[in-house]
């Protein structure tokens, strides 16, 4: 039963009221691709800029006046400066997501530093350990300044000098209302109930994206998902596709894929290859929906061999003892879960969420009941929302009636009062639980920052293709095992990376000393 507090419909607390921010006099640029040698400086700044999203000026946030900001290519091992300066007109961070870098640095106000104020600057030392595809956003208001297009590529190339990607695919969605504009409110964290779901796909910024490959050339792509809260189920028309890598790391073994799940944060690296010329569609395939993304235009050309080339794949000796770990009882329990109180609305206007069957996820685990060879739709239900299914109760929720929790499931302590420590050098064998029995139950994408991890098993099936990550999506009901490395001494926070769920309490931090 859903434990919401019945009153007067309020509908015009429905989140339609737009802050009027001030009128940018920049204009969107093309994305930089920026080689930085070991110890060199880069100058980055965010700023407003307007944009032309179908056809209609909107207004932006960019970082030094593109969407995506700028990629930065590093060497594995190195390390640069960020003279980071904030040309918003209110405060911000900046967030190298993945990176296990030094603490300091991390980007989280309250947590690492202090925010960054309007017209202030900070500097960024940031380190490099592993090779692989990460990316940084601010750690302020993400469900505005983050949408507003915050957000860029770093690419760190390993010591072996192979190509780890040829392609980063930011895919995004933003609201637009009626007039053309995008839908946020800057003075206060709204639709937090299931978070933001947007209208309009963006893929690297545009409503047009195209990606040229010869036919019978084996290109690399790199997808990372920064929307709010949807997941993509992307699939490329007529592509013969490789699933190569996760976030952090290549998986144990590459592997023949149709389709793939992305949550937000999250990154995924494949191989594509097309035998015959024309134009094909990237699709954000979901259980009811189809969607564009963009377009691959293959070319002919009569050389078509493919190339490969030998990676570096996650090895199991990597961690000292792992096999160990599958059957070992965790050490540190989390069950995901929330409480609401809604205006106007009774649970007989609760509308059912897509069902979503047992399903291969890109790092090897199933996703659902996956035991038995049948599965009762109802068994499967509730598993993750593709849209927003409430549109009118989610835009009426903010952090005042709903709140989002990680809760220690041995000590119930929550959110902030979690007191977690842990030595550099252990493992910790954390099970993350999500409550299909909470207010509202769904998906959640869940990231820790400055460590890495692996999934060992969802809902007690063991994961046999592993990859380092640094996020994971666990859908309403499941139970999924990870192992993090705990390798990165001071302060640091785990949270949900739906923005609006974080701001609505789904964040607490721990310490590694």
């Amino acid at each position: 039963m859903k434990k919401i507090l019945l009153l007067l419909p309020v509908i015009l607390m429905i989140a339609g009221c737009q802050t009027n921010p001030p009128e940018p006099t920049i204009t969107v640029q093309n994305t930089e691709i920026v080689n930085l040698e070991d110890n060199s400086e880069f100058n980055l700044t965010a700023s407003r800029i307007t944009n032309q999203i179908n056809g209609k000026t909107v207004s932006m946030m960019a970082y030094n006046g593109s969407i995506p900001g700028p990629t930065l290519k590093v060497k594995q091992g190195s390390e640069i400066t960020v003279n980071f300066k904030n040309d918003l007109d209110q405060p911000t961070a900046l967030h190298s997501h993945g990176l296990r870098l030094d603490n300091e640095f991390d980007g989280v106000p309250g947590v690492t530093q202090d925010e960054i104020k309007a017209g202030k600057s900070f500097t960024y030392q940031l380190k490099f350990p592993d090779s692989g595809i990460y990316f940084y956003h601010p750690h302020v208001r993400e469900d505005v300044q983050q949408e507003l297009g915050l957000y860029g590529a770093f690419i760190v190339e390993p010591d072996d000098g192979s190509t780890i990607t040829d392609e980063v695919i930011f895919l995004d969605d933003i609201e637009l209302n009626i007039k053309g504009n995008i839908e946020v409110d800057e003075d206060k964290v709204r639709r937090t109930l299931m978070g933001r779901f947007g209208n309009t796909m963006l893929t690297n910024g545009n409503t047009d994206y195209q990606y040229q490959i010869k036919q019978g050339e084996s290109k690399r792509l790199t997808f990372a998902n920064v929307a709010n809260v949807r997941p993509f189920n992307v699939a490329i028309d007529g592509s013969e596709m490789n699933m190569i890598a996760a976030d952090a790391s290549n998986f144990e073994s590459p592997f023949k894929a149709d389709e793939f799940i992305i949550a937000p944060s999250e990154r995924y690296t494949v191989d594509v290859s097309f035998s015959q010329p024309g134009t094909y569609s990237i699709l954000n395939k979901t259980p009811d929906k189809e969607y564009e993304l963009g377009k691959v235009i293959v070319l002919p050309s009569e050389d078509a061999s493919t190339t490969s080339q030998e990676d570096k794949n996650f090895s199991r000796d990597e961690i000292p003892g792992l096999a160990s770990y599958f059957n070992k009882q965790p050490d540190k329990e989390l069950t995901l879960s929330m409480e609401m109180e809604m205006m106007g609305m009774n649970s007989n206007n609760m509308m059912a969420m897509d069902s979503m069957p047992c399903h291969a996820m890109p790092d090897g685990t199933m996703m659902g009941n996956c035991e038995g060879e049948a599965h009762d739709s109802s068994e499967a239900s509730n598993k993750i929302e593709w849209e927003d299914e409430m549109d009118m109760m989610n835009a009426m929720s903010n952090t005042d009636n709903v709140e989002w929790k990680l809760i220690d499931s041995r000590t119930n302590q929550e959110g902030g009062d979690i007191d977690w420590e842990f030595s550099q050098g252990e493992y910790v064998k954390l099970r993350l639980f999500n409550d299909p029995d909470s207010d509202h139950p769904m998906q959640h994408p869940f990231h820790i920052h400055g460590q890495r991890f692996v999934v060992l098993a969802n809902n007690g099936l063991n994961n046999d293709n592993l990859a380092w990550k640094d996020t994971v999506l666990v859908p309403s009901g499941d139970t999924v095992d990870i192992l993090v490395e705990i390798s990165n001494p001071g302060t640091w926070v785990a949270h949900c990376h739906i923005p609006e769920h974080m701001e609505a309490g789904m964040m607490f931090d721990f310490k590694v000393n």
